[in-house]
């Protein structure tokens, strides 16, 4: 049975000094996978277009159409959950709107803020964006796993947290 780790004091800046600090308890990775929710917004569909998972054509009329893709995890793949319409600040508006509405069994002690190749003046009016429209405890950032920036691209940017359970 594949079982999931985790540590309950390691998480931010008040992680223990010392490993024999730390609470950990084992959960079946099954109890959880249920619980978590993982979704990217792409600035647009060519990244996806450029690996064959989409027609350059939609992705191209998708594009001219400013509809940015939402991309979430179901099943262990990446599939296209909606799109928000608009300009690029607008849209992410419009996804976190959405993603807080998505949020009310939210475990509301930690978020992940995963994020790809979006320059820092950018990139810090979109974390106070996050901090305005999701409320949660603590905001870890991080830059996306390379795996993730192949799939969404670049100015694509993520949200992770768990229901409570």
């Amino acid at each position: 049975m594949i079982r999931a780790i985790g540590c309950t004091e390691a998480v931010g800046n008040d992680a223990p000094e010392a490993p024999g600090n730390a609470i950990f308890s084992e959960v079946p990775v099954e109890k959880l996978s249920s619980r978590i929710h993982t979704d990217f917004m792409a600035d647009n569909l060519l990244t996806l277009a450029n690996a064959g998972q989409v027609s350059p054509t939609v992705a191209h009329v998708l594009d001219s159409l400013m509809l940015h893709p939402v991309l979430t995890m179901k099943g262990g793949k990446i599939v296209l959950e909606r799109f928000c319409v608009g300009e690029r600040v607008a849209a992410w508006e419009a996804f976190l709107n959405g993603e807080a509405k998505k949020m009310k069994k939210a475990d509301k002690r930690v978020l992940f803020f995963t994020y790809g190749g979006i320059p820092q003046d950018m990139l810090a009016e979109l974390k106070r964006m996050v901090a305005r429209k999701l409320s949660f405890e603590k905001v870890i950032v991080v830059q996306a796993t390379p795996s993730i920036f192949a799939n969404c691209g670049p100015m694509s940017f993520g949200v992770h947290y768990m229901d409570v359970g």
